[in-house]
């Protein structure tokens, strides 16, 4: 009989090439794989994981957004046994989001698109997204979730959303990078929500550079109490791995 509980989380901290969908693709695809062999039940991968970050003006051709679709494709494929969620660009009308999708049982069953866009200093998101509407809550198994993109969680308009669907587990996937002092204010951040939401929150970040951006990673799990669980790596690719017992986050 099937665990109605989630017990293990894999946050896939992952170091994407902008525009090199089929080698991102490829690194999804075994993380996906080496996490089934370890029965993990949810896996995430970072923001616009799927294209690198940022992706710039490559998001209008036409070409690169059918790769985008297969890339998509082939994640359901995989997605059985095992819940994804990946960051990644949806296109719909003429108009291109900064969406992430939780792919579970061959299928996408929500797709959370990016509310608050920054468009300052070295963002320049709003050249590219429209800005999605609301949050979503979703279940994986018996536990009550929701899903946010980066800058969402910055903004009290966003956690009010949040405070009202009253989620057990809260998924952050972000591209964020580094800057001096920048980890404190990320944990800082993500304690006061787990605070406002009563919630276990996990933090995912990309690692790499491109141009004159480096992420630096340093992804986290805060639990509901406010005390970091677990951290990734700064600078390194890395697979944080999360024990989620009674509803109770502890680091692998």
């Amino acid at each position: 009989m099937q665990s109605l509980e989630i017990k293990k989380i894999n946050l896939c901290q992952l170091n994407p090439k902008v525009g090199a969908i089929t080698e991102n693709l490829a690194k999804i695809i075994s993380a996906i794989s080496e996490a089934k062999t370890k029965k993990v039940d949810v896996i995430l991968f970072p923001e616009l994981c799927l294209t690198g970050y940022p992706p710039n003006d490559i998001l209008f051709r036409k070409s690169y957004q059918s790769q985008i679709f297969n890339a998509i494709q082939r994640i359901q494929e995989l997605a059985h046994d095992i819940v994804v969620l990946v960051g990644h660009p949806f296109f719909s009308n003429d108009k291109i989001y900064n969406s992430a999708s939780v792919i579970a049982g061959g299928k996408v069953i929500l797709r959370h698109d990016k509310i608050m866009l920054p468009n300052r200093e070295v963002f320049d998101e709003k050249r590219y997204f429209f800005a999605g509407e609301d949050v979503k809550s979703f279940y994986i198994k018996n536990t009550k979730c929701a899903l946010v993109i980066c800058e969402d969680i910055w903004h009290e308009s966003v956690n009010l959303k949040i405070k009202k669907l009253k989620p057990e587990l809260i998924f952050c996937i972000n591209a964020s990078p580094f800057q001096i002092g920048k980890l404190n204010q990320r944990i800082k951040i993500i304690k006061n929500a787990c605070s406002i939401h009563s919630a276990n929150y996990l933090y995912l970040n990309l690692v790499g550079g491109q141009d004159s951006l480096v992420f630096d990673g340093s992804s986290f799990a805060i639990d509901s109490s406010g005390k970091v669980v677990a951290q990734a790596k700064q600078f390194h690719e890395d697979k944080l791995e999360i024990n989620f017992t009674s509803k109770k986050m502890v680091g692998a």
